[in-house]
């Protein structure tokens, strides 16, 4: 070699020249359906051209990305993590390229498409209708889906329909796909509202006085209620005690009752009057007036005075009340309703008599008044 100025330099040098028609890389992923994973792509027939440069050297693979930047690889697969194109060729050094190979990866799914919506419907009768949904419109619901959670978590169930709910609680949901992504775990709490029945009271006056009081009807406020209800008593409005099977209040004021279930939910407050039952109960048990037994017909008297004595014993003995010769009923046991009822039947069939015996009199005494009259007549007459 000589410059300018004819200076010269020698140097030794190997000239390649060797021409081949090099095969374009063949290319395939590891993974064809929708992953949140990196997807490795691989070039099957690396080998094959290498092996077929003979005595030449062989040709090197490389790839881009942006179709611009090569980057030579020293192996057969690369991994891609993001959707997109990636380009593949040979090259050799005597400047043989093979024609560009390109794949598209675009299967790759970072995070659902949409999240989960929840619409709560309560009917006001202990119902609440649930019912789940994406937040967009045409999800392909073959990929995506929603679960639910009534345990906080603890077990997942996969929507399908509407649901229903009874019970005060919390819902858990959240969105997920085929690929592997989950939404946020959203929560919304459930408030359940039922009407209760107003509890059906009846109460037992002792001897004391005091009255023993209880409900009626907790089967049926329990089946309204689907499960327990508790029978709650005040005599403020403010403090309220729960009932265990009766309550004994004393003979003074009033007493107010209602019942609340799971939920917190509460019947109507019924107001009783302790006080007015008690005097209505010893009302029942006063002896009855002299006066209305002298006004009675002997023979009237003692048929029922009899009458009066087999039933009275009888009913007694059953009812465990006893008199003390006064005429006054003390009772050993408490009264029962039916008991209550036979013994103001008997009072009305008692005054019912009374009456029927006066009117009895009165028609006697008339006739015994209009025969004396005739008599007088007629002795002054004959005079």
């Amino acid at each position: 070699m000589t410059d300018g100025s004819d200076n010269k330099t020698e140097q030794d040098f190997t000239l390649y020249n060797h021409q081949a028609d090099l095969e374009a890389p063949e290319v395939s992923a590891s993974e064809s359906k929708k992953t949140n994973q990196a997807v490795q792509l691989k070039v099957g027939n690396l080998s094959d051209v290498q092996k077929s440069a003979g005595k030449f050297k062989a040709a090197d693979l490389y790839y881009s990305v942006d179709g611009k930047t090569w980057t030579k690889l020293d192996k057969d697969t690369v991994q891609v993590a993001e959707n997109g194109k990636v380009e593949f060729k040979y090259q050799d050094v005597y400047g043989n390229e093979s024609k560009v190979t390109t794949y598209e990866v675009k299967n790759i799914v970072k995070e659902v498409a949409a999240q989960p919506e929840l619409k709560l419907t309560p009917d006001g009768e202990g119902k609440v209708k649930a019912e789940l949904a994406f937040d967009k419109k045409d999800v392909d619901k073959d990929f995506n889906h929603i679960k639910y959670s009534l345990d906080g978590g603890k077990s997942w169930t996969d929507y399908k329909d509407a649901f229903t709910l009874t019970h005060n609680g919390t819902v858990e949901f959240k969105s997920y796909d085929d690929a592997g992504n989950e939404s946020q775990v959203y929560t919304s709490v459930v408030k359940v509202e039922r009407k209760l029945p107003a509890p059906d009271l009846t109460g037992t006056v002792e001897a004391d006085k005091s009255v023993e009081v209880k409900a009626g009807n907790v089967e049926q406020a329990e089946k309204d209620a689907d499960g327990k209800v508790t029978l709650l008593y005040s005599t403020d409005g403010k403090d309220w005690s729960k009932v265990d099977g009766e309550v004994k209040l004393t003979d003074s004021g009033r007493a107010m009752f209602k019942y609340r279930d799971g939920d917190d939910n509460e019947s109507a407050v019924v107001v009783y009057e302790v006080k007015k039952v008690v005097e209505e109960k010893t009302a029942e048990f006063k002896p009855e007036n002299k006066d209305d037994s002298k006004s009675d017909s002997k023979s009237d008297s003692k048929s029922d005075n009899k009458a009066e004595t087999k039933s009275d014993v009888k009913t007694d003995t059953k009812s465990d009340v006893k008199s003390d010769g006064n005429g006054e009923a003390k009772s050993d046991n408490k009264p029962s309703a039916k008991m209550i009822k036979r013994l103001t039947a008997r009072r009305l069939q008692r005054v019912a008599r009374r009456r029927l015996v006066l009117r009895r009199t009165r028609r006697l005494l008339r006739r015994q008044a209009r025969r004396q009259l005739r008599r007088l007549r007629l002795t002054r007459r004959s005079s």
